[in-house]
């Protein structure tokens, strides 16, 4: 047995599935053999919506962290004693 097992897989197996399920490979295998023109609009328009999603939530993240950072800023320069 090589690895550790992870649901029949090993672990390096699974990190793949992880990277080409962000990298969207599937899809983009799907786009690749599609030859009517009105399943590859529907596989290019899912492939954009798919990025824009992903793109929101890193930049919410990215936007509720910078908050959260400025907030600390603002209490330990109002308030230094009260910093742990």
């Amino acid at each position: 047995m090589q690895g550790a097992r992870l649901i029949g897989r090993t672990a390096g197996d699974a990190l793949g599935a992880g990277f080409k399920t962000i990298a969207n490979t599937g899809l983009h295998q799907q786009l690749a053999a599609a030859t009517d023109p009105a399943e590859v609009t529907r596989l290019t328009d899912r492939l954009f919506y798919t990025n824009m999603a992903r793109m929101i939530l890193v930049l919410t993240f990215a936007g509720l962290s910078a908050l959260v950072y400025v907030a600390a800023l603002r209490r330990m320069k109002s308030n230094p004693s009260t910093v742990a």
